[in-house]
Parts: C-alpha cells; sequence; structure tokens
C-alpha cells in the first residue's frame, strides 16, 4: 500500500485592526481565540469566521494576514460595513488605546455569548449596538465609546501602512528572462512606495497603496510606469514600462516580519549627503528589549549588510557587517536619524528612518 498522506500543513496568520486579542475564529478544522498579536491558525485554502459571543463579524480566505477590510467583499476604508467593523472593535479595546492593541477582556467574551447578530452595513451603528454598549460598559467599569467613521478610516489605514512598510528587492523580466532589478521602500506612515533600479536617472512616485482588498499601486517617472500589487504582506509584483521596453517583476521583503515590534524604514549614505536618487536603503526592527536587527542595501551595486545593534532610552547604537557603526536619536514620533562612520577611518554619512508599532 502507498504510504498514507501527510497531514495538513497548520498555519498562523494574524487578525489585525491592530492586533486583536480574544477574538473567536472558526475553519472547517481550526478554532480558538486570537492571542496578544492577533494569532489565529487555519490550513491552505480554508475560510476563516471570525466573532465575539453571538455577533460574527465577518469572514475570509486564510492568509497571513487578515483585516477587516477583507471582511468585507471589495472591501476598502471607506466602506460602512468595514468602518462599522472597525469602530465595534476599537469600543471592545478594554483600555482603549487600539496604538497598543485591542484587548477583549474575558468578561465582555462570556457576556458576548448573549448577543444578537450586528447589522455592518448599517448607517446608524450606535443604535443597533445600543446593548452591547451597556453591556460592554457595565462588565468592564468604562464609558465605552463608539469611535466615529472618519477615526476607523484613519486607524486602519495606519495599520494597514504599518503592515506593508518595508524595503522590497527582486528582478525585472521580460518574456521569462531576468533583464535587471528592482528596490522599493513603503513608508510606514503614509503607505507611499518610491522604487528605483540599478543604472536608473530618477526615482519612481506615485499614491499610497490603495486601502482595500486589491493592496494595488501605481509608480510614474515621466513617462515610465510601474504598475503593482501586495501579493502578501511579504511579496509584490507587477508589470513595468520603460521607454520601449516593458515586462514584469517581483519583489520580496528584504527583512522583518508580521510579528516585529517597532518596524523602522530608511535611508542610509556613505558620503555627505542623502542623494535624491534612491540608492542605500535599510529596514530593521526593534524588539520590547531594544536589541535591534536588519539589513541595508546599496541598489547600485546589490550589496546587502546585516545590522545589529541596540536602542536604549532614544539612543541607536548599532553595527552593520560592512564594519560600519550607527549612531543616532529617535524622537517623540519614532522618527530616527543620525550618521554611520567606517570603523576603519573612512568616510561617514548620515542616514535616516521613519518607525511605527506594529504592536
Amino acid at each position: 500500500l502507498p504510504p498514507p498522506p501527510p497531514p495538513p500543513t497548520v498555519l498562523s496568520g494574524q487578525f489585525k485592526d491592530a492586533n486583536v486579542s480574544g477574538l473567536a475564529y472558526l475553519t472547517p478544522n481550526q478554532s480558538g481565540e486570537t492571542d496578544a498579536l492577533g494569532t489565529f491558525q487555519y490550513q491552505a485554502g480554508e475560510t476563516v469566521e471570525f466573532s465575539i459571543g453571538g455577533v460574527i463579524i465577518g469572514s475570509a480566505p486564510g492568509d497571513a494576514i487578515v483585516t477587516p477590510i477583507d471582511l468585507v467583499p471589495g472591501g476598502t476604508a471607506d466602506d460602512t460595513a468595514v468602518q462599522n467593523i472597525i469602530r465595534f472593535l476599537m469600543m471592545l479595546d478594554q483600555d482603549e488605546d487600539p496604538t497598543n492593541g485591542i484587548g477583549i477582556s474575558q468578561a465582555v467574551r462570556d457576556v458576548a455569548a448573549n448577543w444578537a447578530a450586528v447589522d455592518f452595513a448599517t448607517n446608524d451603528l450606535a443604535n443597533e449596538l445600543v446593548t452591547i454598549i451597556s453591556d460592554v460598559a457595565s462588565v468592564d467599569s468604562r464609558a465605552a465609546a463608539l469611535p466615529g467613521a472618519a477615526t476607523a478610516s484613519n486607524h486602519i489605514r495606519e495599520t494597514l501602512y504599518c503592515t506593508l512598510a518595508g524595503v522590497f528587492t527582486g528582478t525585472r523580466t521580460t518574456g521569462g528572462d531576468v533583464v535587471g532589478s528592482i528596490a522599493f521602500i513603503v513608508d510606514p506612515l503614509t503607505g507611499e512606495i518610491l522604487s528605483s533600479y540599478t543604472g536608473s536617472t530618477g526615482n519612481f512616485t506615485g499614491t499610497p497603496v490603495s486601502a482595500d482588498t486589491a493592496r494595488a499601486f501605481d509608480l510614474s517617472r515621466g513617462n515610465d510606469t510601474i504598475s503593482g500589487r501586495f501579493d502578501s504582506h511579504d511579496e509584490i509584483s507587477g508589470s513595468w514600462l520603460f521607454g520601449e521596453n516593458s515586462g514584469e517583476f517581483t519583489a520580496s521583503r528584504l527583512a522583518g516580519g508580521r510579528d516585529d515590534y517597532i518596524r523602522f524604514v530608511g535611508r542610509f549614505a556613505t558620503t555627505t549627503n542623502l542623494p535624491e536618487l534612491l540608492d542605500g536603503l535599510q529596514v530593521f526592527n526593534v524588539d520590547t528589549d531594544g536589541n535591534l536587527t536588519g539589513i541595508a542595501t546599496r541598489i547600485g551595486t546589490g550589496n546587502e549588510y546585516t545590522l545589529n545593534g541596540t536602542l536604549v532610552g532614544n539612543d541607536f547604537d548599532f553595527q552593520s557587517s560592512a564594519n560600519r557603526t550607527w549612531t543616532g536619536v529617535l524622537d517623540e514620533n519614532l522618527y530616527a536619524e543620525g550618521e554611520n562612520v567606517n570603523n576603519n577611518g573612512g568616510t561617514a554619512g548620515p542616514w535616516e528612518a521613519q518607525g511605527c508599532r506594529l504592536n
């Protein structure tokens, strides 16, 4: 007899409206509650249903990252149903501070067993949630305020931009043949994307990545264009048109992961000024103990260097595998800047990076 097939692989995803803990999830083969990182389990090809007590907030195909946008067919950050799901979850947050994650208390999870279904497409969510808000206020001993639609829209954009932020490097192809490199940097606060490639004479710029299920972007430089999409939070792909030449591209996240605490994305130079044209890019993570790890890359050469060091208070001190030392300071908006110096007595140059909390 042939050997039995291997058991299905159980995958791990995250539910993010900020990380949401205490949310029930259900698939044909998995069930449980999300932890402090919003973690849920699923098998490839499964749909995951999310709920709190008697309230089903929606379902989506299992993936490494699922947001309220993914729970509504064709969802966007401006859809009423998407905004209402976000408002509902933010109202459930026990400490009323979504910047450190959304935590649903055990007391709320217990009383939620008595809740009826909610119509998240309503234009009067406050009225839809009268009983639920009263229950949450009672068992959590707090006001349980319901945020407005604009607050919800801004919140999910911030979450999405931070989740997708980073440096992505890859290749351009024509007819399946590799014809060059390509690199992207995604801003943690605005979702804006810059792109360049070896030998480029200018950066490609455009609007922020779309806050919808497509996660798409369009960049241009004169008549040259790049159109792309996030296939996952770690992979992007699309098409390019440079003059009379065209083709496809794929690019992967350079460093960091969905479990990062604070992600920093930025640029560096080994001469006096940061050049306008993208070249030195860096992405690094700082964990809750202040340990720093990441990667720096030079678009012009394709060289990559590991970064390791610390953030103590507001002071950075880290090294690259290219034998350079980065020092700098962090401000209250998680913007960092400083200087990198060649330890062999060579040139010094500036660096900068913007951070965001993935909570």
